[in-house]
């Protein structure tokens, strides 16, 4: 208490009348960038103080402040080149009464206006919107004397962010403009073998160029590495696109997305036989690469995955030094640190990537990729990762999150904190996130800090693609503590909004939960599950959100899914053979994902009088259902077939599972099975059912049927 006192009494003895002129002085060879801070620091000292100050391009003597690099700076600082700086190095010194305020070019100094004016003078850069900016009637020049440079070089907080907050995070990659500094620009971002060597446009000429599948070339999985000819064109494209980018820092050589196989030919496998695994057959495609980028350009980084089948650490294939590997634990339980011993499986293999003494990069995943509104309780993960890889080296960090706004779990919190965290992995974590709470949720803060302490200490296993499990007792807890919340600033229109979008996750999990609706507990007396839902699709939309989902999945999917999770049939089964009161489940066709060539039919013989209808000359998967009801059914699909006397094979269906990836379920039906008016249900099995798992239907090449019409799939629950 004393020293705040103190310092009161010193910046009291600093103030001057805000009718007196504060002068900013920016060197006459200042960069863009270096103007633009000048500029945002004019604009807070209007904000903070309603002073209009002025920018001078000479008569340093009389500025209060000087912003950017300048020989008086240096003089100053005792700096003579400022070009040993570090990447987005920051000073910010009080010298004889002058505040000096500059960094590494081109961004530094930006960063050195925003860190002023966040250490100084206590601004907030909450969100995008959501600022704060203290009001004083006199000026002062706080003390500070701070140099700093980021561990993290390269940093970037992947969520659907826009404008200049990302710049006020920090967070060097995205590209905010050249007045901002411009961005650290990966060429080729990721997963580039098909962008610099397409299928598209080789594959008719140079199969060779591309994997042997089964006996036979195919365009969709990875190259052909051990190909000189695919070698050759891949370092042509790579210096291609080197050459049409001014001063480039890093290039992308990676392999395709997803888990997309590996070539089979015999090269490809007795390399891998004699050298170890697929990582030393991507290391030593990358190395050609690497060799033939430093001839030209040996300031550039050639940055490669270490993803899927890649994680593990090359055996007898070293990576040149200028090879940048990006280290990506795309299957570590998120609920642990990855240091963690239930991460073992991702925290070896990184560390033996760092032995080779390349420089690292890691790319981390913050969110369910199927299921961006669900609460995602990797709190531990989130707040201890980014200080185990700036430990060990890393000097690249890119965190992927959501592209649902603030629908997902406290995403405006989680943006804020790592944005700081990837600045400095070594703050106090704690206090960032109180602090955070405390500015942008008032009084609601301690149920916040609640909520994130219950989910963290109750968190099952689950990552980006194996949803956390959540149970009743757990979910209801966590609504009671943000109800509390949004009690406590009822009064407050603004923060009573926050606290419902906060908890949108959380009723959004317990909607996902048919048992407890099923028997209601006290907490939900009086609750309708339908009325729940649409506060919560009206909350969505309010906040303009149209994708929940890495793939396609829009809040009216969600609604469809919900209530059809949450909804059993209450008339007799529609296939024979089930007995009185056994319980099933309907969904339309219309309503399922659906891949082209399809049209809509009005069909008044069709579920809700709507099916989709596709021609019988391709086999596309037309009509695909997502996510079943959790339990085990017998499932079938409600088909018409259109034709003049159609006979033979007319449709296929079956189930997809995404983790196993393979088909799990697989069938056929005959036209002569759909002979007669009307749909006809056909089964395509029995099913104990995940959320990995996706039921399909298709039309099959049949010149005698005219076309085929999907009108329903329907779930009938099998007693265990």
């Amino acid at each position: 208490m004393k020293k705040t006192i103190l310092l009161l009494l010193c910046l009291t003895t600093l103030a001057v009348s805000a009718a007196e002129s504060i002068f900013i002085y920016l060197a006459p060879d200042a960069i863009l960038p270096e103007k633009t801070a000048a500029e945002e620091l004019k604009k807070g000292l209007q904000k903070i103080f309603g002073i209009n100050a002025q920018l001078l391009q000479q008569s340093p003597e009389k500025c209060t402040f000087w912003v950017g690099q300048s020989k008086e700076a240096g003089k100053a600082l005792k700096i003579a080149d400022f070009s040993g700086l570090k990447t987005d190095e920051i000073i910010l010194k009080k010298v004889n009464g002058k505040m000096i305020l500059l960094g590494a070019r081109p961004r530094g100094t930006v960063y050195a206006v925003y860190e002023f004016l966040e250490q100084g003078y206590g601004v907030r850069f909450w969100t995008p919107t959501v600022e704060y900016w203290p009001r004083h009637k006199k000026f002062f020049l706080p003390d500070i004397d701070h140099r700093f440079a980021p561990v993290i070089q390269r940093r970037i907080v992947y969520y659907n962010l826009r404008g200049s907050f990302p710049v006020k995070l920090r967070s060097n990659k995205y590209g905010a403009g050249a007045k901002w500094g411009g961005r650290e620009k990966v060429i080729g971002f990721v997963h580039t073998f098909g962008l610099f060597v397409p299928a598209k446009k080789h594959f008719k000429d140079h199969p060779e160029w591309f994997a042997l599948r089964h006996g036979k070339r195919v365009r969709n999985c990875q190259p052909c590495l051990t190909n000189k000819g695919f070698r050759q064109e891949l370092i042509r494209a790579a210096l291609e696109a080197l050459r049409k980018n001014k001063n480039p820092r890093v290039i992308s050589i990676s392999q395709n997305d997803g888990d997309l196989t590996f070539c089979q030919c015999k090269v490809c496998k007795s390399f891998i036989k004699k050298h170890g695994n697929l990582s030393d057959l991507l290391m030593d495609t990358v190395n050609e690469v690497a060799d033939a980028v430093a001839k030209e350009y040996p300031q550039v980084l050639v940055e490669t995955l270490a993803y899927g089948p890649t994680i593990d650490s090359p055996k007898t294939i070293i990576p040149r030094k200028n090879v940048l590997i990006r280290f990506c634990p795309f299957r570590s339980d998120n609920s642990q640190s990855i240091a963690h011993p239930a991460n073992v499986k991702d925290n070896t293999p990184f560390k033996v990537w760092r032995k080779y003494g390349n420089p690292l990069a890691a790319w981390t995943y913050e969110t369910d990729f199927k299921r961006f509104y669900l609460p995602f309780p990797n709190w531990k993960a989130l707040t201890q990762d980014l200080r185990f890889y700036a430990d060990h080296g890393v000097i690249d960090v890119f965190q992927q999150g959501s592209y649902a706004g603030p629908i997902a779990d406290l995403t405006d919190l989680r943006i804020w904190l790592l944005g700081k965290l990837q600045w400095n992995p070594y703050q106090n974590v704690r206090s960032l996130m109180e602090e955070f709470a405390k500015g942008y949720y008032g009084k609601a803060a301690p149920y916040i800090l609640s909520y994130i302490d219950h989910m963290t200490a109750t968190a099952r296993k689950g990552n980006n693609m194996i949803p956390f499990v959540f149970s009743g007792p757990q979910i209801l807890k966590a609504r009671e503590i943000l109800l509390a919340g949004e009690k406590a600033v009822k009064d407050d229109p603004v923060l009573r909004f926050r606290l419902q979008t906060a908890a949108v996750p959380v009723n959004l999990a317990l909607l996902h939960l048919p048992e407890v609706w099923e028997n209601p507990p006290a907490q939900l007396k009086n609750i309708k599950w339908q009325t729940l839902l649409d506060e919560q699709i009206k909350l969505i939309k309010a906040h303009k959100i149209t994708r929940l989902a890495e793939s396609t999945f829009t809040p009216d999917m969600l609604k469809r899914y919900i209530t059809w999770q949450l909804t059993t049939e209450k008339s007799p089964v529609p296939v024979p053979g089930y007995p009185a009161g056994t319980r099933w489940k309907q969904i339309g066709a219309a309503d399922c994902l659906r891949f082209r060539p399809y049209k809509f039919a009005n069909d008044p013989e069709a579920f809700n009088s709507k099916a989709i209808e596709v021609t019988c000359n391709h086999t596309t998967w037309t009509s695909q259902l997502q996510r079943p009801p959790a339990g085990t059914w017998d499932i079938y699909v409600d088909l018409k077939c259109i034709g003049k006397n159609p006979t033979g094979k007319v449709a296929s269906f079956g189930c997809y599972d995404v983790e196993k990836k393979k088909n799990i379920l697989t069938g056929s039906v005959k036209a002569e099975a759909l002979a007669g008016s009307g749909y006809h249900p056909v089964k395509i099995g029995r099913l104990t059912t995940s959320d990995d798992q996706f039921i399909y239907c298709a039309p099959a090449n049949n010149k005698t049927a005219d076309k085929l019409r999907i009108s329903r799939y329907i779930f009938v629950e099998v007693k265990k």
